[in-house]
């Protein structure tokens, strides 16, 4: 019988306060927010007797907000809340955090995301940087490469073969290259006296 009381008389704060019973807590925190405004907007009223109302009505919603607050409904409301919260943050959390799991790119199946090779198909799991250095240094993109080089050297060859042949250097030394001067049948040696032959 007594819940039963405190549930009437808590369905009649709701009520005062303009919302249904059981309201989550936003809504009554809301509603309170509302009527406190609207309160406080005729507590600076420069008639007395309205501000004697409008403190009058403030203790009442203040008295009528706490009962509802001290209620098991706005309690298990709340409890409710923070645990839509809780599980919304951790979702968020777990989102956010490193994958777990990842695809077997050979047989599709679902593996733990650090393995680096698939348990079921036994294939190797490469990053795309591990992929790509794996294919430039295979020994088949390394043929196709030699053998490229090799037809490109070839007609090349045919095109242009002066390109392969060696170069005779001239006979000819230029006489900036000599260590003396020929003047008037001297040579003058390195320490400046000059010689007759």
């Amino acid at each position: 019988m007594a819940d039963n009381n405190e549930r009437n008389d808590v369905s009649l704060c709701f009520q005062a306060l303009g919302i249904e019973f059981g309201a989550p807590p936003e809504e009554v925190e809301k509603a309170y927010q509302k009527i406190i405004a609207d309160i406080k907007r005729k507590a600076t009223s420069p008639d007395p007797s309205v501000r004697a109302e409008a403190m009058n009505d403030l203790d009442l919603i203040n008295e009528l907000y706490e009962k509802i607050r001290n209620s098991i409904t706005y309690s298990s409301k709340l409890r409710e809340a923070e645990n839509a919260a809780a599980i919304k943050a951790s979702m968020k959390k777990i989102a956010a955090a490193e994958p777990q799991f990842k695809i077997c790119p050979s047989c599709q199946k679902t593996i733990s995301f650090h393995l680096k090779k698939c348990p079921f198909c036994r294939e190797v799991i490469r990053t795309p940087l591990e992929k790509l250095i794996y294919f430039l240094f295979s020994l088949k993109f390394l043929s196709i490469v030699v053998l490229l080089v090799a037809i490109t050297v070839g007609a090349l060859y045919m095109v242009r073969p002066d390109l392969f042949k060696k170069s005779q250097p001239s006979p000819e030394v230029p006489a900036s290259l000599t260590f003396s001067n020929q003047s008037a049948g001297s040579f003058t040696n390195l320490s400046g006296a000059a010689k007759k032959p």
